[in-house]
């Protein structure tokens, strides 16, 4: 396989683990990446679908849902009252853990080469990679 075909693949891959995160939570696949997208100082609306590549519509959806499961809340921007900055409830921040806990086991249960410098290579191989996809997000394809 070429670098492309693994992308997809592993794209593909990481979907269907975080789809089995999101069943276990109740949530959709959209509304886990949302939450995992909110830093704790919180986010645009506008930045956070620019984040997760989606329209603002699809997102105000999703944020609805969640800030009706008390997931999440929403304050106005006080610079501008028409763009919303999101934050994460307590009870999100829960999920936003649950979340990256339940990543962290499905890694582990890899059984990736136990070796710390393989595990270390790959860990900097992905970082360097997203580097890479992030740095040349803007360009187009």
């Amino acid at each position: 396989m070429n670098i492309p075909e693994l992308l997809i693949a592993l794209h593909i891959n990481t979907l269907h683990v975080l789809k089995l995160i999101a069943n276990k939570n109740k949530l959709s696949l959209q509304q886990v990446l949302c939450i995992y997208s909110i830093p704790l100082d919180g986010i645009t609306q506008t930045d956070l679908a620019d984040s997760l590549s989606i329209k603002i519509s699809t997102l105000s959806r999703n944020l609805n849902k969640l800030e009706d499961h008390n997931i999440i809340i929403k304050q106005c921007v006080k610079d501008d009252n028409r763009f919303f900055k999101i934050f994460l409830t307590d009870y999100g921040l829960r999920l936003f853990n649950d979340i990256l806990s339940n990543l962290q086991n499905y890694t582990q249960n890899l059984h990736l080469d136990s070796e710390s410098d393989d595990i270390q290579s790959i860990a900097d191989s992905l970082l360097h990679l997203n580097w890479h996809i992030l740095k040349n997000k803007t360009k187009h394809v």
